[in-house]
Parts: C-alpha cells; structure tokens; sequence
C-alpha cells in the first residue's frame, strides 16, 4: 500500500491520489451512499446513453487542496440551478472523454487545458433523466487557477476544501419533492450550497477512495 507521510506536501499527496487511482475503486457501493431513493443505476434503454465527463480538478489553496463546483443557470431543463462539477457531452472531435471533461473545464470555468494534470478517473455513473453515462476525470494544477466563468452555462463557482468530503456535519438528509414525488435526498452541504445527485455520488467514491489518508488532507 501507498504510505503517506502525516502533513506530508502537496506534491507526495497529489502522488498518493494517482496511485490509487490506478488501483480497484470502491465503486457503485460508495456512490450509493449519496443515491437518492428510486434512481435508476444503468440504462434499461435500447438506444445507447450519450457520452459525457465531467472534471474534479484538485489545486492547492490554503496549506491544503481544494477543487471547484459550480452551480447552473436557471434554465428550461433538467438540471436547472443544480450544482455540478464542471464537464458536459463528448462532442466531435475529442480524441477520449478525459479530452471532454478538460475541453468543458476550460470552456465553462476558463482553467488552462495545458496546465492540467490527469490523476485518473473514478466509475462511471448514468444519468436517467438525460440518459447520459459519466466518466468522472480527476485532474490537478499545481497553482490556485484564474476561474474566468461562462455565464451561460455557469452561475456561479465555488472553492470546496478537499477535507470537507470527510465533515460528517456537512452531509444532510432531506425530504424533496421531484417532479411530483418525495424523495429522501442525501446531500453535501457546502458553501451553503445543497450538492446532490450524479455530483454528490461522484465525491462521495472518491471521499471513500481517500478515507485512509483523510488525516493528511490538510
């Protein structure tokens, strides 16, 4: 296994996360930990989901790492006002969907494709209600970006504190009504923001992949 050295630097803990991203991930079982009530885990549908990534671009700010959320405009469509991580569809022309998620990283949030470093990805998840399957990439730059954000696409950003996957206080249960039914949704709740859904399950894999070393996030 990985050793980590305790308030190790930035460097040997960016080198701890890639190797074990390389190694077995903890999956659908860690995702389900945030999975709302009644969501569909796989695709039932005879046409195939779209491709799609999204970004968990980690940087160091603080003395600790740090990685962006975003939240949507209000729009005619199913993730309205949702927060996300930045990313969208494969579009023509992207040679992998790593290459999907930096292009949408840098389309919405601005953050130089250049300057990035992929660490890995965690498991795919579907999305029911756009039939999209996700490849969850994370990546890391070496230095706080200049966030430059998209109004049409992006409301608003806001800087998450890696360590506060593992705040027990900032993960909340409520009763939502979503289109018509009520559901218990699990949440994070961060910068006072309800972070839920495909996001929520996707930090909630790689906040397990990290539960040994949470000592050493900051």
């Amino acid at each position: 296994m990985f050793q980590l050295i305790k308030n190790s630097n930035t460097e040997s803990l960016v080198a701890a996360i890639r190797h074990l991203l390389q190694q077995s991930k903890p999956g659908i079982s860690a995702q389900k930990a945030m999975l709302p009530k009644g969501r569909v885990l796989s695709s039932t549908s005879n046409i195939p989901p779209r491709s799609s990534a999204v970004l968990l671009l980690l940087y160091p700010k603080n003395n600790e790492l740090y990685f962006p959320v975003i939240r949507r405009p209000i729009y005619d469509g199913m993730h309205s006002g949702q927060m996300a991580l930045p990313g969208g569809k494969t579009e023509e022309g992207d040679a992998s969907l790593i290459e999907t998620a930096v292009r949408e990283s840098h389309e919405e949030i601005g953050v130089d494709k250049n300057s990035i470093e992929i660490l890995g990805s965690l498991t795919d998840l579907y999305i029911e209600v756009t039939h999209m399957q996700v490849l969850p990439v994370v990546g890391f730059v070496d230095k706080k970006p200049d966030f430059f954000i998209q109004a049409s696409e992006v409301d608003a950003l806001f800087e998450i504190p890696l360590s506060h996957l593992f705040n027990p206080e900032l993960k909340k249960k409520e009763w939502w009504n979503l289109r018509g039914e009520l559901i218990e949704i699990p949440f994070y709740h961060f910068a006072d923001q309800k972070v839920w859904g495909a996001t929520a399950m996707i930090l909630s894999e790689f906040e397990q992949l990290l539960l040994p070393y949470k000592e050493n996030l900051k």
